[in-house]
């Protein structure tokens, strides 16, 4: 019952913040009442993400709301590229900025950016995957993220992973910043092959290293050599100084490599919180093969790609019904607390 209140209380809350704007007639304006709409529809999510953070129960029925709502902006193409969409992931990502700043004691945080870049915080260290301006359907010389708020991010992270090499995960600018800071850029052989600044590793088969971020803390981690296709995909399974260990599988898809990524009992400590693409192949044999005590899944809504690649968040609900491993869909900007 509360929850259908504060439902009912943020849509009046919505209603009463639009009546302060200039809406009045939209007679032979097209995009003024497109552009209203999708405004008033962001400010919409953005009260009800507040009031409704990332959790592993069932997520409420306002929640749910607020993600098919950003499906149907996100797959509606007049908007690609526009500055309303534009400027509500600047927000988000400036909420992550903020949440940086916070002090954190104990367990972990994990940010959700843009499709599919993450930010795992811990007391110790702050890890950057593939965190990206990411691009725009039909122009990827546009980028979608300012790009101070991309150097904002860059400059919050101890180190950065980069999983494989496609322009929706590798950001030269964001490199550039870390490199330019002394911070560790990993990446498998195939990115920025001739910089001297990343650190390049790639093996036929699993194998260990450990990895000092920038604040000389040691990561001990586990590579795993996988592909998108046939492009190169590194796959980081990383233990911190307080003993968890997170994961983001990156853009693993090749289906010759499930043999290996469906037997990795005792060739990797378990996951404590997995980000696994959201369309990988067999996703729950996957999470269970990685010992996964929580699956956040990303890459929904990639707007570089067409709408029937741009995975919508009410399809993913469809794929974690009754999933067996404790699981929460975030969109991008939403922290994920984890603590044992």
């Amino acid at each position: 019952m509360m929850r259908h209140i504060l439902f009912y209380l943020l849509c009046v809350m919505s209603l009463s913040m639009s009546a302060k704007r200039d809406l009045t007639y939209f007679w032979q304006d097209k995009d003024g009442v497109l552009n209203a709409q999708t405004e008033l529809t962001f400010d919409l999510v953005d009260e009800i993400l507040a009031c409704d953070t990332p959790s592993v129960s069932a997520p409420s029925q306002a929640r749910r709301a607020a993600l098919y709502l950003l499906d149907q902006i996100f797959h509606d193409t007049r908007l690609d590229g526009s500055p309303l969409v534009g400027g509500f992931l600047d927000r988000r990502m400036s909420l992550v900025l903020d949440d940086l700043t916070r002090r954190i004691d104990e367990g972990i945080k994990v940010y959700k950016l843009y499709n599919d870049g993450w930010i795992v915080r811990t007391p110790e260290v702050t890890i950057g995957w593939d965190v990206c301006r990411d691009r725009v359907a039909g122009d990827y010389d546009r980028r979608l993220m300012a790009d101070s708020i991309a150097v904002a991010l860059a400059d919050a992270c101890d180190i950065l992973f980069l999983t494989h090499n496609h322009g929706d995960h590798v950001d030269p600018l964001i490199i550039d910043r870390m490199v330019a800071a002394g911070k560790p850029v990993i990446a498998p052989d195939q990115i920025m092959p001739d910089n001297a600044g990343v650190t390049h590793t790639r093996r036929e088969t699993i194998w260990e290293e450990v990895f000092r971020a920038a604040d000389g803390v040691e990561l001990h981690t586990t590579v795993i050599p996988g592909h998108q296709d046939h492009l190169q995909n590194n796959i980081y399974v990383v233990t911190t100084p307080g003993g968890y260990t997170v994961c983001s599988t990156g853009d693993q898809w090749l289906k010759s490599d499930l043999d290996m990524i469906l037997d990795l009992d005792g060739k990797i400590p378990p996951v404590d919180v997995l980000m696994p693409i959201c369309w990988a192949a067999r996703l729950p044999d996957m999470c269970r093969s990685f010992g996964a005590k929580v699956v956040l899944t990303g890459h929904e809504n990639e707007l570089a790609h067409s709408i029937d690649h741009r995975e919508a968040y009410w399809l993913s609900y469809h794929k974690l019904d009754e999933f067996p491993i404790p699981h929460c869909l975030m969109t991008c900007g939403e922290c994920f607390r984890y603590v044992r």
